[in-house]
């Protein structure tokens, strides 16, 4: 039987209140079993500070605005899409400029071998990355004119990748499985394309973050005159199993 696509909207609405000037709101909770994620907008001027909680690991995709990343005596601009992780156990802030300062927030619950390995990459961090310097892969699944995008490589945090698409129609990513992993996709601006999962179907659009259900065949496509952008998170059942991204994400050189 096929599983429905389960999608909402991250856009910050007047329901929405703002305590201490931000708003932060789970979005699909539970819908990945040690994966959180939380949509936030911080209005420009004011700080809002991320403590470190015991076993879990934060990481902030900023989608719109400006501002100011502090750890220790380090202050990092944000001045476009970017991603920042802080690392173990690290205490950090972020400060609106200009304008609000948009975010996609992830905990992922992390596994004695999670941390056993993050333990020993402490000269990783902190991991900071924008979206103009991200390497380019080629897919087989994608058409030539595709732009695809490694945000998170698959050698910095433990069973998590993180990349983007991004193409014009009339196009689509062909239609495939990958029952090792748990797939979220987030729609970045002028997003707006059609999803399918065996024979479920939904409209995709910018800030939209939905789960495509686990072990369905699926693909996605654009019509001519739109655009699909957007983000995918990977989420591993465990590290062996991520030789499919370095198998199936062929990196440019440039």
């Amino acid at each position: 039987m096929s599983k429905r696509i389960n999608r909402v909207s991250c856009e910050i609405g007047e329901a929405d209140s703002f305590d201490n000037s931000i708003v932060r709101k789970s979005i699909l909770p539970g819908e990945i079993n040690g994966l959180e994620t939380f949509y936030g907008e911080l209005v420009r001027g004011n700080v809002y500070k991320f403590l470190p909680e015991e076993k879990k690991l934060r990481l902030l995709l900023f989608t719109n605005g400006a501002g100011i990343i502090n750890q220790d005596d380090m202050s990092i601009p944000i001045h476009e899409f970017a991603m920042f992780i802080p690392g173990m156990h690290r205490e950090f802030s972020i400060e609106g400029g200009k304008e609000n300062l948009s975010y996609l927030e992830i905990v992922m619950y992390l596994s004695p071998q999670d941390l056993e390995t993050l333990n020993s990459q402490q000269g990783k961090w902190p991991y900071y990355v924008v979206y103009s310097e991200c390497r380019k892969y080629n897919e087989s699944i994608k058409s030539k004119k595709t732009i695809s995008r490694m945000i998170l490589h698959e050698d910095i945090v433990p069973r998590l990748c993180i990349g983007s698409v991004e193409t014009s129609g009339p196009d689509k990513v062909a239609e495939h499985t990958h029952s090792m992993l748990e797939q979220l996709f987030f729609g970045l601006p002028g997003n707006d394309c059609m999803v399918k999962a065996d024979t479920a179907k939904t409209r995709f659009l910018e800030n939209d973050l939905l789960h495509i259900p686990l072990g369905s065949r699926h693909g996605v496509s654009v019509e001519a005159g739109k655009d699909l952008h957007y983000i995918w998170i990977d989420l591993f059942h465990n590290q062996e199993e991520m030789d499919y991204i370095t198998n199936t994400h062929i990196l440019i050189d440039e």
